[in-house]
């Protein structure tokens, strides 16, 4: 799978997993959240396979879309960034730091 790419196809793991994100996600610091799935993973194991990439990105929507839902400010966070932008901008950071984990 390619991330550059315009359609996303996302494997039925990945939605599940991305489901399983969306219900861990709550307002509290993410010291002390709950982080299930590829979020756990570093960098690196995210960007090592096609299928660890989908899930990845599936992952990252779910959790942009969980800190939008979950902050008590407006609620658009990177809302100036399309969709590819937000994978774009964790992909650079990733780059940076491939041991880091997808979570921080």
């Amino acid at each position: 799978m390619s991330i550059t790419s315009d359609k996303i196809r996302i494997p039925r793991r990945a939605a599940v997993s991305l489901a399983l994100c969306l219900v861990a996600l709550s307002p509290v610091a993410a010291e002390n959240a709950l982080v299930t799935g590829i979020g756990n993973q570093t960098c690196a194991y995210w960007q090592s396979s096609p299928d660890h990439q989908a899930e990845g990105v599936a992952w990252i929507y779910g959790f942009w879309s969980g800190l939008n839902y979950a902050t008590n400010q407006d609620h658009m966070i990177g809302q100036n960034i399309d969709a590819l932008g937000k994978i774009d901008a964790v992909k650079k950071a990733c780059d940076a730091e491939p041991a880091t984990l997808l979570v921080d």
